[in-house]
């Protein structure tokens, strides 16, 4: 992942080189569950790969890294790889929902914290 982006909070740490794609997806990067909860700055709790401890965030890093590999907004790469081929007509993730007319997703004030996963479909 290094190659192509490092987050700029951990740049300076030799340990963000190590992180893998893979590591991200099995909450082993060593980040904490969500950037608020260090200060909104993101850092190491322990060395990528060396425990697992589940980490919203890393899920986070890996749609940045994505982006940043194939110059596409993840939202487009989530429809065409994952939402068009399932059938979803109308899903949001985190980054993209925002307060809904009623009969719709909404957004909690603090999603991080509900332990939903970052991705809601709208309801029609």
């Amino acid at each position: 992942m290094a190659p192509d982006w490092i987050d700029p909070d951990i740049e300076d740490n030799p340990w963000s080189k190590l992180l893998t794609l893979r590591m991200c997806l099995s909450h082993r990067t060593g980040f904490a569950n969500w950037r608020y909860q260090t200060k909104n700055v993101l850092t190491f709790q322990w060395e990528p790969g060396t425990k697992t401890g589940y980490s919203g965030e890393g899920f986070d890093y890996a749609a940045r890294f994505a982006e940043r590999k194939t110059g596409r907004p993840w939202e487009e790469l989530a429809q065409q790889y994952v939402f068009d081929p399932a059938g979803m007509r109308t899903p949001r993730t985190r980054r993209a929902l925002v307060d809904r007319s009623p009969g719709q997703a909404r957004r909690s004030r603090q999603p991080h914290q509900s332990g939903r996963a970052p991705l809601y479909s709208a309801l029609q």
